[in-house]
């Protein structure tokens, strides 16, 4: 039954205080839904379509959240409806606290009314109107207990309101979460977090006989069982202790001074070996672990790995976030924050060892829950790509690549001084000392006081520069300027830090920090952006006695696109070999190979990376410096040439908004949530590149791992970076043959076979000489 409490001005709400309240003029809403509801749903005020209908949540905001409660599986209709403030401003905007207040006596009285089990606050002005909590970004997915003024027993749980889903579609995903958690505090599998709820039963072995009897009690574990594992380190990365969690609820902590003992430490690493390691960015502990002498353990399971497979928006996957959002753990870190900065060291045990039961303990927990949520597709991903290849990836974080301190430190003085001497020619064209990295300024002295032309926008970028090249000198220099400062900034200064007492940088590998699931670096260093044209990539060399090989798939996204749609003349063009982008514009100018100019082949190149990274006429034309209508025609005959990759283009696109999702070959599957007209072209863009991008990324993650493998115990190979389709090692051995090897692993065929996914072999003393096997034999015969 749908009962509405008030419409129009002329009808005062019970409970409402409108004498005191600057809406009292404009149109109310009153709630809706049953008599009595398990579930009140409180927004913040009513819209136009709302006043204009007299319901609540019939608008835009309201059928996003019809879509969202269904999907969850909650019926709208056992709902009652309401907002924290009845009556409909406008123009839209929040209530101000004075008229929330007023409406407040006649909130608690509607929602004490219906005795609902669960409140679902949506938005900041619920949550602080019922909880008064402020920020709806920290506290969504919390379970509060109401502050109501007589004893309820019900659960408040926050959630964003659709309106910001609407204007910020990434929160679908979020909303739906916490929508989820709302259903489970209705079925009795989720409470409120007690004072005592974070406590884990904690036991502390710090001496050798305590690790005796933990020795014995792993080995009574079943062979395979799994053991979550948590490390904590010093502000120097030495060990100080180890959690052990197999029992939820329950944690051992090894300390430092316990693992000293060297029968200890080798007794626990046979142990471990025989486990199932389960752990939250494991790649990191593992290391910890094999740098003291525990060297057995490797991957079991990973939940930042799993929970990225469950929700891939970067930015998500903390552990305490996690046990927040999953566990309704309240923030149990607090005591160790004083000591982030100083170092762990510096934290009293006790309080260190608790923290670190928490971690083993709730990692447990996680995965266990995790587990039941993944599909069988998700679990393939993990065990066939994402679990090896952390452990690949971690012995070459633990590696790190050898760097030339005495090249950096000359490169330092040599970009410092050319950074300064471009200053001083930006200083001298502008008649003035100014700063060329405030916006501000250099606006100031590019349009008002040079008098520039103003090249569509008023801008400072690489775009707008671009377009006043040829109008004054300055324009050349400031370009000049901002390249060499952040060559110099980015990467020369920032690898002098980063490096080690033996010259090696080490970075860190994301497996979980893009949405497609190409692979991220960072941490000190990103060095995955390192330019190919430039001086920077000479400053990674060989270690000493070794060889630098690097082997790097060919067109790896052209072949993507080509295996997605089996077009068959790109198809062809690909087992053709040669040029792929001369090929392509002899299909697209109907020439002969050998008619093909260089601005035809430039044309063709940006025209395929256009298609499949889906630029539209008017980009693709500012990025070749023609007319629309010109790019147009281009893309036409691209089409004409490869038809069948229109036509899966098409089809993805009418797909994904039909299903909301992309899949891959490899099982990867991009989940785009709540698709509407503010983010539509760009869904429909990301549906035909990060399919592509994703297959290209695991085919040279599969080589990763194959390599790697073939690899584990071979001092005289070993592998340094992989970045985007490549791979880099040294080796010992004859370069030529590991060449040829590493060749051979990542053009081995993949998926069907229909597509050849080819690759190109490099050998050099350093990352920035490579050269082919015939241009190596050459050099080392002459």
């Amino acid at each position: 039954m749908v009962r509405v409490l008030a419409r129009g001005k002329d009808i005062r709400p019970d409970g409402a205080q409108c004498d005191k309240c600057t809406l009292q003029d404009y149109p109310c809403v009153g709630g809706c839904g049953p008599a009595q509801a398990d579930i009140v749903i409180c927004g913040e005020a009513p819209g136009p379509t709302e006043a204009a209908r007299g319901v609540p949540f019939v608008g835009r905001a309201g059928k996003l959240l019809d879509t969202v409660l269904k999907e969850v599986g909650i019926d709208r209709d056992e709902c009652y409806l309401t907002n924290a403030c009845l009556c409909a401003p406008e123009p839209i905007r929040p209530p101000k606290p004075k008229e929330l207040k007023a409406c407040l006596p006649r909130l608690w009285r509607e929602v004490l009314a219906h005795r609902p089990k669960v409140v679902i606050a949506l938005g900041n002005t619920a949550l602080k109107a019922l909880a008064g909590k402020h920020g709806i970004s920290n506290w969504h997915g919390a379970l509060l207990s109401p502050d109501l003024p007589e004893a309820v027993d019900t659960t408040i749980v926050p959630a964003y309101h659709p309106a910001a889903v609407l204007r910020s579609p990434r929160l679908y995903q979020d909303l739906k979460t916490d929508l989820e958690k709302a259903l489970l505090v209705l079925q009795g599998k989720l409470e409120p977090p007690k004072e005592s709820s974070s406590d884990v039963k904690t036991v502390v072995i710090d001496n050798v006989e305590d690790a005796r009897e933990l020795i014995d009690r792993l080995w009574q574990l079943y062979h395979g069982q799994e053991v979550a594992l948590d490390v904590e380190t010093s502000s120097t990365g030495e060990l100080l202790c180890i959690g052990l969690s197999w029992k939820p609820g329950t944690a051992v902590v090894v300390t430092k001074n316990a693992l000293q003992n060297n029968y200890i430490r080798d007794k626990l690493d046979v142990a471990l070996g025989r486990l199932t390691i389960v752990g939250h960015n494991l790649k990191y502990d593992l290391q910890v672990l094999w740098r003291h002498g525990i060297p057995s353990p490797c991957t079991g399971a990973d939940t930042m790995l799993e929970h990225y497979l469950l929700n891939n928006l970067p930015g998500t996957h903390g552990l305490k976030q996690l046990a927040k959002d999953y566990l309704n753990m309240p923030e149990y870190d607090a005591e160790l924050k004083p000591y982030h900065k100083t170092g762990f060291e510096n934290c009293p045990p006790e309080t260190l060892y608790r923290y670190n039961a928490k971690d083993a303990s709730y990692t447990l927990q996680l995965h266990r829950l995790f587990q039941e949520r993944l599909s069988e597709n998700d679990h393939r991903v993990l065990e066939t790509l994402l679990y090896p290849a952390s452990d690949v990836l971690a012995r070459m974080e633990s590696l790190g690549v050898l760097v030339d301190i005495p090249l950096l430190r000359n490169m330092d003085i040599e970009y410092a001084t050319a950074v300064d001497d471009l200053l001083h020619q930006l200083h001298q064209h502008a008649g003035h000392e100014f700063n060329p990295n405030s916006h501000k300024q250099l606006l100031e002295v590019l349009y008002k006081e040079l008098e520039l032309p103003i090249p569509g926008r008023l801008s400072s970028d690489k775009d707008a520069l671009e377009e006043l090249k040829g109008y004054h000198p300055i324009v050349d220099v400031l370009l000049e300027y901002r390249t060499k400062k952040k060559l110099h900034s980015t990467y020369v200064k920032a690898l002098l830090e980063a490096a080690d007492i033996n010259g090696r940088v080490h970075t860190t590998f994301n497996l979980h920090g893009t949405v497609t699931g190409r692979l991220s670096s960072s941490n000190p260093v990103n060095l995955q952006n390192i330019p190919k044209d430039s001086d920077i990539r000479k400053i990674f060399i060989a270690t000493p006695g070794y060889t630098l090989v690097e082997g790097d798939l060919s067109q790896a996204e052209v072949r993507g696109l080509a295996y997605y749609s089996q077009d068959e003349n790109l198809i062809q063009a690909i087992r053709a070999g040669g040029d792929m982008h001369i090929r392509t514009a002899c299909l697209m100018f109907k020439v002969k190979p050998e008619e093909v100019t260089k601005e035809m082949r430039q044309k063709a190149k940006h025209l395929t990376f256009g298609v499949i990274y889906q630029m539209s006429a008017p980009s693709l034309a500012a990025e070749l410096g023609i007319s629309v209508s010109e790019a147009e025609d281009l893309i036409e005959e691209y089409f004409k040439a490869f038809p069948q990759a229109q036509e899966w283009i098409e089809e993805t696109k009418r797909k994904v908004l039909e299903v909301g999702k992309v899949s891959t070959p490899f099982g990867r599957t991009r989940n785009f949530g709540f698709i509407g007209n503010d983010n539509r072209n760009e869904v429909l863009r990301q549906a035909v590149n990060a399919p592509i991008q994703s297959l290209a990324s695991d085919v040279t993650l599969t080589a990763l791992i194959k390599a790697g493998r073939c690899l584990v115990g071979n001092p005289n190979t070993r592998l340094l970076l992989t970045v985007h389709d490549s791979i880099l090692l040294e080796t010992k051995e004859d370069p030529v043959e590991v060449a040829r090897w590493l060749q051979g692993i990542m053009s081995a065929p993949v998926l069907d076979g229909s597509v050849p996914f080819d690759a190109e072999v490099k050998i050099g003393p350093s990352w920035g000489e490579l050269k082919t096997i015939e241009e190596y034999l050459s050099a080392k015969a002459a």
